[in-house]
């Protein structure tokens, strides 16, 4: 059966480890959520102190069939609201 993926971007403290944000991702995605990996973590000119921004690959597959738009979205949406709550974070995709 095939996978979607989506990319999920957020720009937050950097206190937060991305294990933190991985296990909150993987929590708010069941049953959909696949597997979820860290892509890219950068601090720098571009953001304010204390600020980091790191983006994350979701992979979302449903055993029986195969997985629609509709049924990722609002899962995926869980998934941005979960970190809004849980860090403060600042989504950008």
């Amino acid at each position: 059966v095939p996978f979607m993926e989506r990319d999920i971007s957020l720009i937050l403290s950097e206190s937060y480890t991305s294990a933190e944000i991985i296990s909150i991702i993987k929590k708010a995605g069941k049953p959909l959520l696949e597997k979820v990996e860290l892509l890219d973590r950068y601090e720098g000119e571009n953001l304010s102190e204390g600020l980091v921004s790191q983006a994350f690959r979701i992979r979302y597959r449903k055993i029986d069939s195969t997985l629609t738009e509709e049924e990722i979205n609002p899962t995926h949406e869980k998934i941005r609201l979960s970190l809004e709550k849980k860090f403060k974070a600042n989504l950008r995709s």
